[in-house]
């Protein structure tokens, strides 16, 4: 089976490859080549866009990028139009070049440009190229990329070359997650990228920058930043950066079903403020515009697991006040109500047997959140930055559940019987506030850096819980339990920063010294009390089952990095001693009160090496020290879970985790093709895991214990090629292949074993666009996965998931748009529940109003097939899960835009 895996996904990157040739050979039907230099000095010019549009209306027609040579090739199809080629780049003065094709093959020699005498931010915001790059900076001209009336950010991001845009709405470029989204600069809702990427129509965008992530004090010092993942800022165009903007959608449907949204934006020269709200009852818990109205529920690793009604309302408001002073806050409020029913099959195993747990339950979660963030930056002088952050949250939970479980034996013997119920509510607030002064120090990059935060955390509920816990053989031992259970916890860290960069020469060797202070105390008030039958109140304390301790964690590292840079290459290399001291002290049990000291070390290698223009290599090696955390430490015994017992181990060493990666990245622009490979490695020493001991009634006892030999090795491989079959019609496709090999040791009844879990995942992806006609997507995924025990009484266990979807978006007959979402999804491995369903999700949108206003009626799981099931496997179990799912219905709505 594994063998055939191995070569079914190298059967496929093999397909991907030859369709990619073969398609490239039959649709670029001319060739236009030829060699950029600079007129002052005659050296190459790299990175320079070549550009060819329709002289009748300058419409694009295609575009590529010189590499390190100055060398170019472009490939379109042969019209009979007259052409005209551009050939830009920053700093020099933009080549024109009337042409007419006329030969398949077009050598236009050697190409001069002169120097430009605008500033480069001129040129740069002057400039009609596709696509301009500047250093780590590559910026699009959306008007290039013919936009959709009704497309939104994240339509025009899948268009662009070396971008992904995965089923969670996050946007990956040239193999980079982007972790930043920016207007003019400005976070937008920075808590939910989301909101900037399925919200903001393009036709509100001039430009989109991608450039690598920097912080606050990396931007102030003019450091390059982190290169492992990447900021978009979304330039406004001109016009709209002064004005009053927004949209409105509203939709009602059978079930009762419905939703409401509208964005407000009010833009004006420095200050923006936006306004969001949202409301719904179809598992949207996000705000979005999305004319498709794929759900959260369409996502199989969706964290809702029910049916969720919910309602967001939003602030984000940013000014920058002359050029020393710039703030920005963002409010959120969520209300939602989720209600779910979840049924577990789950094979536990044991070393000299197995047992099978099979429960269910019902419950309902109510939830008010509000989530607020500041940001202030003050320039007190050229040289002086400091930065406050204030975050602060309130949530309000109420909470209901009620399930059954039992357990039987490998002879199909009922062993045990739980029914339980749970009323509970909670407070859960949440402040930090840091503040951070940066001080630059002579030109040559030096600087110092202080920075203060403190986290504060409290966390109070109330919980009645009533449970029966039946042994079938020995009626006399079981526990019935009437208990409320009242909890006081807090949390307050304190951490103290500081860093001084030494540039030994310039900035290609610099020298950074760090001191951290980190004292983070821990309260825990936990007081269980059972039922007076005399009162029928809750007024016995149980102190087996009650807590009261403080647990404190000080911290001191002192640290240093070593930065190199030369040319294509660029080293960092750092390592920090820690001095950890914990200490728990227990009111109730003042002998099992702790103290320990634990010292250690932390490495960490960083290097990139730039082969070219287009391709890199990352090389890095981290040590990290992991301390045990309070509940694996502390000796007390837990007995809350009647079904699992834990106790602490007070000796317990901490984890180092050592991590390997190597990534390799390559984007050819001119060819629009793109490969990247990861491959991550973590070897695990004195990794703390359970140590389980079971009884005859199936009760667990666990604690822990300290073991090497765990590791997890994953590689990753991305190839993607665009083909422009025309200048209106496109190709895409891409094959990714995800392999990981993991190694858990474990423990049960003293014995010591280890699972070796293996699991493959090839997928293919194929896009077919053609402007005003249709889109259609094919996506499938498989997933395999081997588990082997090294116990010969256990059985391994191998699983595998087929996943496809199939997107299809026509515009005709104008103007209408019809939408539709095939999905199919067979999980052969699973016995008890349904293992595979159709889902498709269709909508006809029409537009009203000059385009401004759109009607659109949505269908939703027209098959009435939605289920959500769901496999686990670990080290000690194998896990079947099924929940409660939002099922067929239909939805018209309308939704304006302004």
């Amino acid at each position: 089976m594994w063998s055939y895996l191995k070569i079914l996904s190298l059967l496929i990157f093999v397909v991907s490859i030859s369709i990619t040739t073969k398609i490239s050979a039959q649709t670029n039907t001319f060739e236009i080549s030829g060699r950029v230099l600079s007129k002052d000095n005659q050296q190459p010019i790299e990175s320079a866009t070549i550009y060819i549009k329709k002289a009748s209306d300058s419409s694009l027609i295609t575009y590529s990028i010189s590499d390190q040579k100055g060398n170019f090739k472009i490939y379109g199809d042969a019209i009979k139009d007259e052409l005209i080629l551009y050939i830009s780049c920053i700093g020099f003065k933009t080549f024109e070049y009337p042409i007419k094709i006329s030969n398949q093959k077009t050598d236009l020699k050697t190409i001069e440009l002169d120097i430009s005498s605008q500033m480069l931010d001129e040129v740069s915001i002057s400039s009609t190229a596709p696509v301009i790059i500047k250093n780590d900076t590559i910026e699009y001209n959306v008007a290039s990329f013919n936009p959709k009336r009704n497309d939104v950010v994240e339509d025009l991001l899948k268009k662009l070359p070396g971008v992904n845009v995965n089923p969670k709405g996050q946007v990956i470029i040239n193999g980079k997650l982007v972790d930043k989204i920016l207007i003019d600069g400005k976070p937008f809702f920075a808590s939910d990228p989301t909101i900037t990427t399925k919200n903001i129509n393009i036709d509100m965008i001039d430009k989109i920058q991608v450039l690598n992530t920097k912080t606050k004090v990396e931007e102030f010092v003019g450091d390059e930043g982190s290169s492992d993942t990447k900021t978009i800022n979304l330039s406004f165009k001109a016009e709209k950066k002064q004005s009053l903007f927004g949209r409105i959608k509203s939709g009602a449907g059978t079930q009762n079903n419905y939703e409401l949204a509208s964005m407000i934006n009010m833009f004006n020269k420095g200050r923006k403020l936006s306004l969001v709200n949202s409301s719904n009852n179809i598992n949207s818990p996000n705000f979005s515009f999305n004319d498709n109205s794929e759900q959260e529920a369409l996502n199989p690793n969706s964290t809702i697991k029910g049916l969720l009604k919910s309602q967001n309302y939003g602030l984000n408001y940013s000014e920058q006040f002359q050029t020393n002073l710039d703030v920005y806050s963002s409010y959120f409020y969520n209300k939602s109500h989720l209600d779910n029913t979840n049924s577990i099959d789950q094979l536990n195993f044991i070393p000299d047997n197995s047992f099978t747990s099979k429960s269910q339950s019902r419950l309902t979660n109510r939830l008010d959140n509000h989530i607020s963030n500041t940001n202030i930056d003050y320039k007190i002088n050229q040289t002086i930055l400091a930065n406050v952050t204030i975050d602060f949250s309130h949530s309000k939970t109420d909470f209901n559940k009620s399930s059954f479980e039992n357990s039987i034996d490998s002879n199909g013997i009922l062993i045990n019987e739980l029914e339980s119920s749970e009323l509970s509510n909670s407070s859960l607030k949440n402040f930090n506030a840091r503040i951070e002064l940066t001080k630059r120090i002579g030109r040559k990059g030096a600087f110092a850096n202080i920075s203060i935060s403190k986290a504060i955390k409290r966390t109070d509920s109330k919980q009645f819980e009533n449970s029966l816990l039946q042994f079938i053989d020995n009626e006399e031992e079981s526990i019935s339990r009437d208990q409320f259970i009242s909890e006081d916890l807090n949390e307050g860290p304190l951490r103290i920063s500081n860093q001084i960069r030494i540039p030994i020469r310039d900035k290609r060797f610099l020298f950074d010294l760090s001191l951290v202070y980190i004292n983070d105390k821990t309260t825990n008030k936990r007081l269980t009390f059972e039922k007076d039958e005399l009162t029928s109140e809750f007024s016995i304390l149980n102190e087996t089952l009650s807590t009261n301790f403080r647990y404190d964690n000080h911290l001191f590292s002192s640290g240093f990095n070593i930065r190199l840079k030369y040319n294509k290459w660029r080293l960092n290399f750092g390592g920090s001693y820690l001095l950890r001291n914990l200490d728990n002290t227990d009111s109730f049990r003042p002998n099992l009160s702790i103290s320990q000291q634990l010292n250690s070390y932390e490495f960490k290698t960083d290097f990139n090496y730039r082969l070219n223009s287009q391709q890199s290599i990352n090389l890095n090696y981290g040590l990290r020290n992991i301390p045990p955390n309070l509940n694996q430490l502390r000796p007390f015994q837990d007995v809350s879970d009647q079904l699992n017992i834990i106790t602490g181990i007070p000796s317990l060493n901490p984890t180092n985790n050592h991590r390997l990666y190597i990534g390799y990245s390559s984007f050819n622009f001119q060819k629009r093709r793109s490969f990247f490979m990861h491959l991550t490695a973590n070897f695990i020493q004195d990794k703390i895991i359970p140590q389980v001991q079971i009884s005859d009634d199936l009760v667990q006892e666990t604690s822990f214990t300290n073991v090497n030999g765990n590791y997890n090795i994953s590689l990753s491989l991305s190839h993607l090629k665009t083909f422009n079959i025309s200048s209106r019609s496109s190709l895409k496709i891409n094959f990714s292949n995800y392999f990981q090999i993991r190694r858990v040791i474990n423990y049960f009844n003293t014995e010591k074993y280890s699972s070796q879990i293996r699991s493959l995942t090839p997928g293919l992806n194929v896009e077919l666009k053609s402007e005003d006609l249709l889109d259609l997507s094919v996506n499938y995924n498989f997933t395999a996965s081997n588990t082997n025990y090294s116990i010969n009484n256990f059985e391994n266990i191998a699983f595998n998931i087929h996943a496809l979807n199939i997107g299809f978006n026509t515009y005709l007959p104008k103007p209408f748009e019809w939408k539709n979402s095939l999905e199919y999804v067979f999980n052969p491995s699973i016995e008890g529940f349904q293992n595979n369903f159709w889902r498709w999700n269709s909508t006809i949108l029409y537009p009203v109003m000059k385009d401004r206003g759109t009607i659109f009626l949505h269908l939703f799981d027209i098959f009435d097939q939605n289920i959500d099931v769901n496999r686990i496997i670990s080290q000690n179990f194998r896990r079947d899960i099924q929940n409660r799912t939002l099922r067929r219905y239909a939805m018209l709505g309308f939704s304006w835009k302004f």
